[in-house]
């Protein structure tokens, strides 16, 4: 078992927000190290600074299981890609593709130039995001597995969005009924999945 936890916020939220602080607890009682820091600016967010911040605290704790909710999971996929491991990734309502209502937060979205980057991969330039992503996780060194959690009804993401980042990451897409954005105090369904 990999003892050591991260939860990452999203968008306005931080460390005492939602079910951060509850599933803290919940999982140090059970034995877990657990480091939910706060991103800097979490009403405007910056990826390099959120990525310097995941990192500044991964390089404290060492690696661990990543639970990601809403910006926080595309964090998450961004570590990976930035060359961070982890043995796990959850992520709890995380958009797949770029919101129309904020477009303020595309670069936390994986972006064609930076994948070309990182994998010397070829492909035409109006390849769709889902392909790219697609072509850049099939090749991708880490072992890490996936779970995908959302709710049937949360006002933010396509219905679909779930769907698309368990057919590119692989791993368990689990359907959550009439939780909306998941911005609830408790959420033990996330215990049975670590």
């Amino acid at each position: 078992m990999n003892n050591v936890v991260y939860i990452l916020h999203g968008l306005g939220a931080d460390s005492h927000s939602n079910w951060f602080p509850w599933l803290k607890q919940e999982l140090k009682n059970k034995g877990y190290t657990v480091a939910v820091p706060d991103f800097p600016c979490s009403a405007t967010p910056k990826l390099d600074e959120w990525l310097d911040a995941l990192k500044s605290t991964v390089g404290q704790y060492g690696e661990g299981i990543l639970i990601g909710h809403s910006l926080g999971g595309l964090l998450a996929i961004q570590y990976l890609l930035s060359g961070g491991k982890s043995p796990k990734v959850i992520l709890v309502a995380a958009p797949f593709a770029n919101l129309a209502v904020a477009p303020e937060l595309d670069e936390f979205f994986p972006d064609k130039d930076v994948l070309k980057e990182l994998h010397n991969i070829k492909f035409a330039p109006s390849a769709p995001a889902d392909q790219i992503i697609e072509l850049v996780t099939d090749k991708k060194p880490t072992k890490t597995e996936f779970v995908v959690i959302q709710s049937d009804n949360d006002p933010y993401l396509n219905p679909d969005d779930g769907a698309k980042w368990t057919r590119i990451l692989g791993g368990e897409l689990i359907i959550l009924p009439n939780m909306g954005h998941l911005l609830v105090s408790e959420f033990p369904e996330i215990l049975g999945y670590l």
